[in-house]
């Protein structure tokens, strides 16, 4: 955090056209209040609905549609190891939520 705050300084931040934009204080308010406020709601609900343990797992499609949307949205370039990953996550988040009829051997009666 205290790179962040000198990499800031020393590059003028203040200076930018964009802080005196209300549009960028709008998105930034947006951003931090409504996105934020909703993200939490939902997992919230989540860990409510499924548990904690299987609700953790979906915090990883944070990189699934943040990929998605920069080639969709800004034009980026999909590589196959994105691709590949992609993949993976989306598998991992599967194997974990799979529902399967057995019992563990410890809790059978």
């Amino acid at each position: 955090m205290v790179l962040f705050g000198v990499g800031a300084a020393v590059e003028g931040f203040w200076a930018l056209p964009a802080l005196n934009s209300a549009v960028f204080w709008a998105n930034v308010v947006f951003l931090g209040c409504m996105v934020s406020f909703l993200g939490s709601l939902f997992c919230f609900r989540a860990i409510q609905t499924i548990g904690a343990t299987r609700a953790s797992m979906f915090i990883n499609l944070v990189f699934v549609f943040g990929t998605l949307l920069s080639v969709l949205v800004l034009s980026g370039s999909l590589y196959w190891t994105s691709i590949a990953g992609l993949v993976l996550v989306v598998s991992g988040i599967s194997v974990v939520n799979l529902r399967t009829d057995r019992t563990p051997p410890d809790r059978q009666t």
